[in-house]
């Protein structure tokens, strides 16, 4: 995809209530801001997208959970999007 490149990274989910609304509502506003075509895999389960809160929520992503992010990041945007996921994800009280 013209403009983007691949993006791959693991993450575990540190905030004590899980995926909750207010943190999936922040995934799909940075894949909007950074992103397309972007998934959240976790082992053994269906990928979920991350341009969908209700896919986010229904996938009950708790505590603890390991996570691997893929998407189509926008050039020039990777290290930004990264960041602010990593920052999201290893918050306790997000």
């Amino acid at each position: 995809m013209n403009g983007y490149v691949v993006f791959e990274q693991q993450y575990k989910v540190e905030c004590r209530l899980g995926l909750h609304m207010r943190n999936s509502a922040k995934v799909v506003e940075l894949h909007k801001k950074y992103a397309t075509d972007g998934k959240i895999k976790i082992e053994g389960r269906r990928p979920v997208q991350m341009s969908s809160i209700i896919s986010l929520l229904v996938a009950a992503i708790l505590y603890g959970t390991s996570i691997t992010v893929e998407a189509n990041v926008k050039e020039g945007n990777v290290e930004q999007f990264h960041k602010e996921l990593s920052d999201l994800f290893s918050d306790p009280h997000a």
